[in-house]
């Protein structure tokens, strides 16, 4: 209650432009405060983000390098074969979603079943 008492009789006391002066200073402090708590914030969330997306990739590409031996590919022969495999075919799909594969030729390789050249059909 002293806090209120004392603003009350400093609101009366001051004259109005030092009152809006002294409420700018307060909101632009405050207001930085949170900008700069928002912005660390937002830098550790990425840096977080980035590391489970590295880790995901990681684990993708063990993945898919442990699941070749004895898949089949696209094409019909066994794992063993040069046809390319994308990151997150190895995936079930709820990991899939989080690994993006910027290979876009082994994505086309794989869709084509790994023909090149040949034809040119699409399926």
């Amino acid at each position: 209650l002293a806090g209120v008492s004392v603003g009350v009789y400093l609101n009366k006391v001051s004259p109005n432009w030092l009152i809006m002066v002294l409420l700018i200073v307060l909101c632009g402090y405050t207001g930085n405060r949170t900008l700069n708590t928002g912005m660390k914030a937002y830098a550790k969330e990425t840096q977080q983000r980035e590391q489970k997306r590295r880790e995901a990739r990681a684990e993708a590409k063990a993945r898919a390098a442990g699941a070749h031996g004895g898949r089949k590919g696209q094409d019909g022969t066994d794992g063993n074969s040069t046809t390319p495999v994308s990151d997150a075919e190895s995936l079930d799909a709820k990991e899939a979603e989080k690994v993006p594969v910027l290979d876009h030729e082994v994505n086309r390789a794989a869709r084509d079943g790994g023909a090149k050249g040949g034809d040119g059909a699409r399926r």
